[in-house]
């Protein structure tokens, strides 16, 4: 798949990998660099919220641009971002970012604030 996806995705620029603006569906923002460093935390947190065995996955990859990305109808109203990761061997890793919201399924607003989003979807795909 990655294969058939990047390519698409996905230039090379002044040496530089990166996605292929796509208005309105994928375009950079002009963030500060406040907004930047933001992002770069929220990753970090997802980062630490994995599993180990998918953390030394992900710590194979370096972060080269981010993306935003317009998500469906059913997700209208959220922020989705698209990662593009490399490996030192130029191996390609897109993630997409969303902005998490309570799940329906949670007994409490309390509940779903006090559990690892990142976490328990890592521990759920495994």
């Amino acid at each position: 798949m990655a294969e058939y996806v990047f390519p698409k995705l996905t230039a090379e620029v002044n040496g530089r990998r990166t996605f292929v603006d796509q208005p309105p569906l994928i375009h950079h923002e002009n963030w500060s660099r406040e907004q930047f460093e933001n992002l770069i935390s929220l990753f970090d947190q997802y980062r630490e919220s994995l599993l180990d065995d998918r953390r030394v996955i992900l710590d194979r990859y370096r972060m080269v641009d981010i993306a935003f990305k317009v998500v469906g109808i059913g997700s209208v109203g959220t922020q989705c971002f698209i990662v593009l990761l490399l490996a030192e061997d130029g191996d390609p890793l897109i993630l997409q970012v969303k902005e998490a919201r309570h799940s329906c399924s949670s007994r409490s607003p309390a509940q779903a604030l006090t559990s690892s989003r990142g976490g328990a979807l890592s521990r759920a795909s495994g």
